[in-house]
């Protein structure tokens, strides 16, 4: 299972602020507090995150919702939760995170810009931006009907039904092998139901995957996710985790800058910023060097007496740079400027890929990364 460095630590405060250990804190203010309980989520052989009660607001994960005024997104609080974008009224985002740890004070929600969203001087706001926000300037909307991009590549949906229960059940397309390692959950089920088992996977095992099966139950947003799989002619479903959870991985836009073309996915994650000869990092208003211009700068980490710097980005690059065929670019936004940082100033604070794939991501989780091919 792969580890993140950077736990969470809730504070009741009136205002946000920075712990002195550097921990990661989200958001909160002081007021009526309702209990959320949270199931870990990545990690083989588990289920995505439950929720099961709402905020005294009453959001859920995913709910798409309309700011009723300006409204300032920060960064979360182990980045000191600095001011990072306002919104203009009337625009449309939507819940991807709510404060938790067992408690929460009144209703500190992660958001995710949508299309068509502007700034307080009406400027343009990327898609898929993220901050976090006070919930009671935001009113629910009805969900509109999205069907992301993955140009019929893995991650495209093939069906999506509901049940009886009222039960939503996403098949997308992901065509991956793996050669197995050590999995907390070896089991191959008949069904989703998991009726029978119907093989046991063992270290080295070829597992070919075909699909992912996504049973999400209304309301609680408790989601059951399965890979359809054949191994030893055996096919069958092993339940893990969604590479494709809220959609990512979807492709956002084609640029072209610095003589090529590329392709813009979602992507979300948290880096450290690091620069081996610089006290700053640059950011441009472009993927690439050459004919891009800068925009901004921020500081390079344990550079003038510097802690951590910390960035959570948005979307990266598929295409790797030209320079060195390693590092991507990635977007992120920065004091109120959305813009692109170079990924060879940007490390991993954890085992694990530094950008997280969906193939990359089942990979590391499924298989031996150290071990043969396709793991290598």
């Amino acid at each position: 299972m792969k580890l993140k460095a950077l736990g969470l630590l809730l504070i009741l405060a009136v205002s946000c602020t920075k712990s002195n250990d550097n921990k990661k804190v989200e958001p909160a203010v002081n007021d009526s507090e309702v209990k959320i309980e949270k199931k870990d989520e990545k990690s083989a052989g588990k289920n995505e995150e439950k929720y099961v009660e709402k905020t005294s607001l009453g959001f859920v994960l995913y709910q798409d919702m309309i700011t009723l005024e300006e409204l300032t997104l920060y960064t979360a609080s182990w980045d000191g939760c600095k001011e990072k974008l306002v919104l203009g009224k009337n625009s449309k985002v939507k819940i991807i995170d709510i404060s938790e740890a067992g408690t929460v004070a009144k209703d500190w929600v992660k958001v995710e810009v949508q299309k068509g969203a502007v700034d307080k001087d009406g400027n343009n706001v990327e898609y898929a931006v993220v901050g976090w926000c006070y919930g009671e300037k935001l009113k629910k909307v009805e969900a509109e009907k999205y069907s992301p991009d993955y140009a019929d590549g893995n991650g495209a949906i093939i069906s999506e039904t509901v049940n009886f229960f009222d039960q939503t059940l996403v098949i997308r397309k992901h065509n991956q092998t793996v050669l197995c390692g050590d999995i907390f959950n070896n089991c191959v089920y008949s069904d989703i139901q998991k009726s029978e088992t119907v093989y046991t996977l063992k270290y080295g095992d070829k597992l070919d995957i075909f699909e992912i099966w996504d049973l999400n139950t209304p309301g609680d947003n408790y989601h059951n996710v399965f890979y359809k799989v054949k191994v030893n002619d055996i096919e069958g479903f092993v339940e893990c985790f969604n590479p494709y959870k809220n959609n990512s991985w979807e492709i956002i836009e084609t640029i072209y800058s610095s003589g090529r073309e590329w392709t813009v996915r979602k992507l979300s994650d948290i880096l450290c910023v690091w620069s081996k000869d610089s006290d700053e990092v640059e950011i441009r208003d472009r993927p690439g060097k050459e004919g891009t211009n800068v925009i901004a700068y921020i500081p390079a980490s344990y550079k003038n007496g510097q802690s951590q710097i910390n960035i959570e980005f948005e979307a990266v690059t598929e295409e790797l740079d030209e320079q060195d065929k390693k590092y991507r670019w990635v977007r992120f936004t920065h004091e109120g400027k959305t813009g692109w940082i170079y990924g060879g100033n940007l490390s991993a604070e954890r085992g694990g890929p530094t950008y997280c794939i969906p193939e990359i991501d089942i990979e590391f989780s499924l298989g031996d990364p150290f071990g043969d091919p396709p793991n290598r």
